[in-house]
């Protein structure tokens, strides 16, 4: 099940993002930078995450309608989906990579860069032939977007940590499972899932279901001070679910792993 849902949306996924984009430059002749429009302009990399993000919501939701234990399942689909990701767009930039040379013939401009410095260039399909190193992908996405947010974070430069949060797939997965366990378990108490997604509005509902202070909600928005009241808001919501005090810590400090195991794999609420 896990393989045939990656496959399906990562092949959806290709065809949205880095199949069009590159059947347009082909067919428009795109070939400098220089000679970007309008829909360079659309379609950038804030669009194709967030037809990531899309795309996950409607993995996880079908994840879960076809088992009743899902969160291990959605690990691994999420995992499929990042190595599918990344094998299909290497197989759709080499068929465009000739496919431009056929019907463009463009001059050749320069030789391919590997590693880190292909990741830079958003045309390698088009103008170079790529290269497959599994060594880059696992590099480029489980180590880097590490690197480079500690390093953001070093140098308090709040631009370009937020920026990587959300440039990240890896990252970007993690926050969709968080947000989409949240939505979950606001549907699970009958509430309105989409708050779940709104910052501010998903811890009033949380201090609601869990019958707590609404003043609370002023330690929350504050940072470390805020896990205090986690902890005990989680504390108190894993009592429904037959948990243990280790596991609400587990909730306050890794929220997105934790909160997915309560909502796919525990007791579900009346």
């Amino acid at each position: 099940m896990e393989l045939k849902i990656g496959l399906k949306y990562s092949l959806i996924y290709l065809l949205l993002t880095s199949f069009l984009f590159s059947l347009y430059n082909v067919i428009s002749n795109i070939q400098q930078p220089g000679q970007f429009g309008i829909f360079h302009q659309i379609f950038d990399t804030y669009f194709t995450n967030l037809v990531y993000i899309i795309i996950l919501f409607f993995v996880y939701k079908e994840v879960i309608n076809k088992s009743e234990k899902g969160f291990y399942k959605i690990l691994i689909v999420s995992f499929l989906i990042i190595v599918f990701s990344y094998v299909f767009k290497y197989l759709s930039d080499l068929i465009f990579h000739y496919l431009n040379q056929t019907i463009n013939k463009p001059v050749k401009t320069g030789e391919y860069r590997g590693g880190i410095l292909a990741l830079l260039n958003d045309f390698e399909g088009i103008f170079y032939k790529p290269r497959f190193s599994l060594s880059d992908f696992l590099y480029s996405t489980f180590i880097l977007p590490f690197q480079l947010v500690f390093d953001a974070l070093y140098n308090r430069q709040l631009a370009h940590f937020l920026y990587m949060l959300f440039t990240s797939k890896l990252f970007l997965t993690i926050f969709v499972i968080y947000f989409f366990s949240l939505f979950c378990l606001f549907k699970q108490y009958n509430r309105n899932g989409i708050h779940a997604i709104i910052p501010i509005k998903n811890n009033l509902v949380l201090l609601n279901i869990t019958h707590k202070p609404i003043w609370w909600i002023f330690p929350l928005c504050i940072p470390l001070l805020r896990f205090i009241p986690k902890y005990f808001i989680n504390k108190e919501m894993v009592k429904s679910f037959n948990c243990s005090s280790a596991f609400a810590m587990g909730m306050t400090f890794l929220p997105w792993f934790f909160y997915g195991r309560l909502v796919f794999d525990k007791v579900k609420v009346g």
